[in-house]
């Protein structure tokens, strides 16, 4: 008799436990399309056009489907490294109307808009500098490596029009750039740190030396 309340309660536990974990999954890391009519759908978005957008119903992402837009009321997307974006179709629709089709179209579109729009990482840059001067190049060695190694998260990056990032290939292209250009940003200020500290050694030096003059 223990046994087989035993196991019961082992079973109840499992599926109790199951639908913890898969309501936690929706909550924390889907998609959501709202529909015209009201209706909600958790997806896996794969693409957002001008006129479908292409996803899989969740957790299955075998059978692709694709959608009109006109039919969407609304779209909350989710993706790794911090970014969620809203989706208006009526503003995306004009954004996003001529944008290229080709992958390599698209990264060279990216790459040239991240060039010229993002102009992120600067306190990341600023904050490399202080610890370099401040502290010790080694110090600032340390802060830049772990600052530098890190791409900036996609809430951060800023294209001509969030709508952009609906499109993976565009995201993932703008957030490379943007990472190379944190990166460039983050040791420029490293090297000023290093070139202050060093002028700062000489002076001081300098100072002693004809201290002892004096003396």
């Amino acid at each position: 008799m223990k046994k087989y309340y035993h196991d019961n309660w082992k079973t109840i536990y499992k599926i109790i436990l199951g639908f913890i974990l898969y309501g936690c999954n929706i909550v924390s890391g889907q998609d959501t399309i709202v529909l015209i009519n009201g209706n909600k759908l958790i997806v896996e978005i794969n693409e957002i056009r001008s006129d479908y957008v292409f996803f899989s119903m969740w957790p299955d992402s075998t059978n692709i489907t694709k959608l009109p837009i006109d039919r969407v009321q609304s779209i909350s997307r989710f993706d790794d490294n911090e970014f969620s974006a809203y989706f208006d179709p009526e503003v995306a629709k004009s954004v996003m109307q001529d944008f290229p089709k080709d992958s390599a179209a698209i990264t060279t579109k990216a790459t040239a808009e991240a060039n010229k729009t993002y102009k992120g990482s600067t306190g990341t840059a600023i904050a490399t500098l202080f610890a370099t001067v401040i502290g010790t190049p080694v110090i600032g060695t340390l802060v830049a490596v772990t600052a530098s190694s890190t791409p900036p998260a996609y809430s951060k990056l800023t294209p001509p029009h969030k709508a952009m990032l609906n499109d993976k290939i565009y995201r993932k292209e703008y957030q490379k750039q943007a990472h190379k250009i944190k990166q460039r940003k983050v040791w420029i200020a490293f090297g000023v740190g290093v070139v202050i500290d060093a002028i700062l050694v000489v002076l001081i030096v300098n100072s002693i030396n004809n201290m002892e003059v004096g003396y």
